[in-house]
């Protein structure tokens, strides 16, 4: 299955403190069993800088998972606009994968597993 990248340079924290250049994100169609996953889920299953930190669909339909570079550790020597490039390139390198050995049913396992490890929300009612 052929992934798409993207890469988006940060602008919107320029005078804040230094960073990387920029995000990464990988667009995962319809078809792809990780389609619709939670990056938080994700995470146990992906190696990037400073993990994923996004996931949402896009006006295709297509589910898009990213990165960041704007973590206190990241710099700009650290985290040029190739850097960016190649660690999303990775990314996407590791969403193949995973949509390889993955089916959309044992998807569903890992999801319904995650959420049986989260706390019940607080219901004052109860």
């Amino acid at each position: 299955m052929k992934l798409e990248i993207e890469v988006i340079e940060n602008t919107w924290m320029e005078s804040f403190f230094p960073k990387g250049w920029g995000n990464g994100y990988v667009i995962l169609p319809k078809e792809h069993p990780f389609h619709g996953v939670d990056y938080d889920i994700l995470n146990g299953y992906i190696d990037v800088n400073g993990g994923l930190t996004y996931s949402n669909i896009d006006m295709n339909g297509n589910w898009k998972i990213g990165f960041d570079t704007a973590h206190s550790w990241d710099t700009p020597e650290m985290w040029p606009k190739e850097a960016v490039i190649k660690e999303t390139e990775h990314l996407r390198d590791q969403l193949i994968e995973l949509g390889e050995n993955y089916s959309v049913d044992q998807v569903k396992l890992i999801i319904e597993e995650y959420y049986s490890d989260c706390e019940p929300e607080y219901n004052p009612e109860q």
